[in-house]
């Protein structure tokens, strides 16, 4: 319910599942957190079909990864962006069809010319604050853009093209999802581990006493895999 780097935990028998026998403690602890967050927001909130094309906007994190391969087994069309060639590898590895340098001027353009100038039917945004009104310029119409995050509290829109392209835009709030769609997005987590489409990202370890080290190199947004903290 609360609390970090404890020894114990207090929780809720509903929160507390079983490990596919294929997954190990360390590779569990970096699962339900992103992996909750991208089916939710795919398929829940952007009602992702087998013939969208979808884009995610910083698609080299653990949501970003987690998204890729979840829209791969589904069959759609995934664009994913990424600062660095390390996230660009990143990315065609967990599934993207097309890998895009969100750093580059003109990668826009490249959006158009993939989609062939429909727009996207769905976007995951990780940085509401600098691509909001990117992602309503590039969106098809009835697109859905799920803000998964922002590192700002404003960004600029253009509400024009909300309304003349017929978007839905929806955030992601895990805490408001109900225990029923709870077990259903649960089931889809285990039944993609055990059948081996969903491959939890690989772990950084750093020993839990350089948890303060830890915290820095994640505000820096240098680190590409996951962190594993060992007590």
């Amino acid at each position: 319910m609360s609390g970090a780097y404890a020894e114990q935990a207090l929780c809720n028998e509903n929160q507390v599942y079983h490990l596919p026998a294929n997954i190990s403690y360390k590779q569990g602890a970096g699962i339900y957190v992103p992996y909750k967050t991208a089916y939710y927001s795919l398929f829940h909130l952007g009602k992702a079909q087998l013939s969208d094309t979808i884009l995610i906007h910083g698609a080299s994190g653990t949501v970003g990864t987690a998204a890729l391969q979840f829209a791969r087994k589904a069959g759609l069309t995934a664009i994913g962006t990424a600062g660095n060639q390390q996230g660009l590898e990143a990315i065609k590895k967990y599934g993207a069809s097309f890998a895009l340098n969100h750093r580059e001027t003109g990668y826009l353009k490249q959006v158009e010319e993939i989609t062939q100038s429909h727009g996207v039917d769905v976007v995951l945004e990780m940085a509401a604050h600098a691509n909001l009104n990117k992602d309503l310029q590039i969106a098809a119409k009835g697109g859905r853009i799920i803000v998964v995050g922002s590192h700002g509290n404003e960004a600029s829109v253009d509400p024009t093209l909300i309304i003349g392209q017929g978007i839905t835009m929806a955030g992601v709030n895990l805490f408001a999802v109900s225990p029923r769609l709870n077990e259903t997005i649960h089931r889809a987590i285990v039944t993609g581990l055990e059948e081996g489409y969903l491959q939890p990202r690989s772990s950084d370890e750093f020993p839990l006493k350089d948890v303060v080290k830890v915290h820095e190199l994640i505000a820096s947004g240098q680190n590409v895999n996951r962190i594993s903290l060992i007590p």
